[in-house]
Order: C-alpha cells, then structure tokens, then sequence
C-alpha cells in the first residue's frame, strides 16, 4: 500500500490480495490486516494508508473503511467523498519521496493453535486489539528471554573457578587498600 501511496494511486482490494498472495479480499483477517496498517499509519501522523485500497466496482473504499475512520478513529466524516479525497491527499503528501519500509512489509502472518487463540482472546478481553496484545507478549516474551539469558550467565560465572578466585584476589586488594587509610 505504501508503494501505492508512493505512486499517488489506488489500488483494488483483490488486486492487493493478489500482490500479497495470502488473504481473500472478504475474509475478516484481510480487513484485519488492513484496519491495523491504517490505524498505525493514522496514529503516525501519515493518515489511513488504507484510504489507497478502493473497490473495483465504484473505484472508491468500502464502507468498513468509513466505519473505521468514523467509530475507531472519531474522524468527523461529513460528505464521504469530500473526506476519502482528503485523507487520500494526507496519504500521498505523506509517503511522497518515502524511503523507509512500509507498515505491510513490518507486518506478520501467524497461525495460530488453539491454546494461543485462548491466549490471545484474554488479553484482547483487557482491552487490548489483538495487534497490541501481540506486540506486547512479543516484547514481554522477549524480555524474559533476557532475564533468564542474563541469570544463566551470572549462573555460571558464579560457578566458575577462576572467576571466583579472581573476585577474592581483588576483594582482598581491595581489603588491602582500605586497610592503608
């Protein structure tokens, strides 16, 4: 989409399956995927880079893109038109000259167990979307990964003997040096 905005062009809903070889333009995880990229573009300052995707048939987005902007977003829509042409301006302005990786590219695809969907649904029932929740086990995820990689190291400093031998040396030149004063 990014790549879109670039060339200040739409693109169609299938046509974008196409290109991205892995959704159905009416499945809920397309539009998923769609409604997050255009959440954090919008919360990024470079408008709903979704405002690029239209419908074959009337060339303009569908009414799920209105409904998002609307209710999620609180965008004052007035004449839909008048507001699709607008954001779509924001979007070109704002990806004009653009080098850096696009949303879609920064994005992932997972399947998940049912064990990880239960998961995810408790953390999504905090209040979370399901973009956030995820990002937020990632991370946290990786921090324990962290902590126990650290606490292994410490472990095993700890039981090794020339460490060990070496701490009581400079301990007891340390002992040393303040027995001086």
């Amino acid at each position: 989409m990014s790549e879109v905005a670039r060339g200040s062009s739409v693109i169609t809903y299938q046509e974008l399956v196409d290109r991205i070889d892995a959704y159905n333009p009416r499945s809920p995880s397309f539009h998923e995927l769609i409604t997050e990229i255009a959440r954090d573009e919008h919360i990024a300052g470079r408008g709903m880079l979704s405002a690029v995707v239209v419908r074959r048939d009337t060339g303009r987005p569908g009414d799920k893109f209105f409904a998002f902007a609307e209710t999620e977003l609180g965008e004052p829509l007035g004449d839909r038109e008048t507001f699709w042409r607008d954001e779509l301006k924001r979007v070109y302005e704002a990806h004009a000259g653009e080098i850096r990786a696009p949303v879609a590219e920064r994005a992932i695809s997972v399947r998940l167990d049912l064990e990880t969907e239960r998961a995810l649904d408790a953390l999504v029932a905090t209040g979370l979307n399901r973009s956030d929740a995820i990002r937020q086990a990632v991370v946290e995820s990786a921090e324990r990964a962290r902590r126990t990689s650290l606490a292994e190291e410490a472990k095993s400093l700890s039981e090794d003997s020339e460490d060990r031998a070496a701490i009581t040396e400079i301990a007891a030149f340390m002992d040393a040096l303040s027995a001086e004063r």
